[in-house]
């Protein structure tokens, strides 16, 4: 979890400091523009209050997805989803342990600040499997037609029709 605070603190002081790169921007523009500079202290700072506030509204108007920096925010990569501690999976003693698996690493993905793209969120689940997990993984993905991607949703349904028998889930 630390790595994750760290990581969450550094993507606000990049903001921050944007944010400030930008506001003095601005005062420079806007000094250039007025025919007089301001005469005091007091209209410098009240002139660089203003241009924060223009800021923060801004920041708030924003869609979500485009409030890390200003642009558009990268999918979350492994190392985002690593620091959520995903468990690892070998095996299950019991089938609704796999089940439990699954829905876990379904709540990593669901912690990530910026969402993970469709086609990596199989990709980081399979680096999770070991044993005799990883070993079907690695059979499952040599018998598809090459280029193919696996999405979220063929990883979890293979997954569960693997380590799940047919109509428990239902049961329970």
């Amino acid at each position: 979890m630390y790595l994750m605070d760290v990581f969450h603190n550094y993507r606000w002081l990049v903001i921050l400091m944007e944010c400030l790169t930008v506001s003095v921007v601005k005062l420079a523009v806007d000094l250039s523009s007025h025919r007089h500079p301001p005469s005091n202290l007091a209209e410098l700072m009240t002139m660089q209050t203003e241009l924060l506030r223009q800021l923060v509204q801004g920041q708030q108007n924003q869609p979500r997805y485009q409030q890390h920096g200003g642009r558009d925010a990268q999918p979350a990569g492994y190392q985002e989803f690593f620091g959520t501690q995903p468990p690892l999976f070998s095996k299950a003693d019991e089938p609704l342990d796999a089940d439990a698996w699954l829905r876990t690493i379904d709540s990593k993905f669901a912690l990530l600040a910026v969402p993970c793209a469709d086609a990596n969120k199989a990709h980081f689940a399979a680096q999770q499997l070991r044993g005799p997990a990883r070993i079907w993984w690695d059979h499952y993905c040599a018998m598809q037609p090459a280029g193919h991607i696996i999405s979220w949703e063929e990883f979890r349904n293979a997954f569960r029709s693997h380590h799940i028998a047919d109509g428990l889930i239902e049961i329970k």
